[in-house]
C-alpha cells in the first residue's frame, strides 16, 4: 500500500507539472498612452569585434568567410 501511494503521488506531482507548463501565457496590453517609436535615421557603419582563438587553416578559413560576406553585403 505505501509503494503504491508514493507511486500515485509521484505521478500526480509529475502531471500537474506538465499540465501547469501547457497553461496559455498572459497578453500583455498595450498601453493607451504609449507613443510609438521613430526608426533611427543613422545609416552610420557598425563596427562588430570578434574576440577568437582561431590559428592556421582555421583562421584563413574564417577570414575569407568574413571578407566574403562583406563583399556581398556591400553589393
Amino acid at each position: 500500500m505505501k509503494k503504491s501511494f508514493w507511486t500515485l503521488l509521484s505521478v500526480l506531482i509529475v502531471a500537474s507539472r506538465g499540465l501547469a507548463a501547457c497553461t496559455p501565457a498572459a497578453t500583455a496590453t498595450p498601453a493607451a498612452t504609449a507613443a510609438p517609436t521613430a526608426a533611427p535615421t543613422s545609416a552610420a557603419p557598425v563596427k562588430i569585434t570578434i574576440w577568437h582563438q582561431w590559428d592556421g587553416a582555421c583562421l584563413d578559413a574564417i577570414t575569407a568567410a568574413f571578407n566574403d560576406y562583406r563583399r556581398r553585403t556591400r553589393m
